[in-house]
């Protein structure tokens, strides 16, 4: 019952960052700030402390999924065991890409939550799925267990 839920919260993750992004994916680009917000707005929303920043880069619509399941992923782990899983938990998300057709980075920074087993969270499916889809995208992911928190380095190249 606990992996149909965990599937149904990826499902849904991916609608929302395409539902706000349908309009823009005519263009064949979109604005990826509308889709991560789209994507970690319901966290911010149950009170977990939530900042967004970014620098309005254009990536093609196809990028859409594989940010909606890496940061839906990032933000579940930080529900179960990381900065929102305690308190006084944060967590920042900031993007960027500095030329078009270069490479999208998303760096993901959690503050204040409990401190972290890094082989539980990385030998765990959801994990194991980031992992996957980002291969086939040619992306990475560098993840660091800081005593200040967790920190997640996405990097995906964007083909034009």
């Amino acid at each position: 019952e606990r992996e149909a839920a965990e599937i149904n919260d990826r499902i849904q993750a991916l609608g929302r960052a395409y539902e706000t992004t349908l309009d823009d994916a005519a263009s064949g680009t979109i604005e990826i700030g509308n889709a991560i917000h789209a994507i970690l707005d319901p966290y911010g929303r149950k009170g977990a402390p939530l900042e967004l920043r970014g620098n309005g880069a254009r990536v093609p619509f196809s990028v859409v999924s594989i940010v909606g399941l890496v940061l839906h992923e990032l933000a579940a782990n930080a529900t179960k065991y990381g900065a929102w899983a305690s308190d006084t938990g944060s967590v920042t998300v900031d993007w960027n890409s500095p030329e078009p057709d270069e490479t999208l980075v998303i760096e993901w920074r959690e503050r204040g939550g409990p401190a972290i087993d890094p082989d539980a969270v990385a030998a765990g499916t959801g994990s194991a799925i980031v992992d996957r889809i980002l291969r086939t995208a040619s992306g990475t992911i560098e993840r660091k267990w800081n005593p200040e928190g967790f920190e997640a380095i996405v990097s995906i190249p964007l083909r034009g």
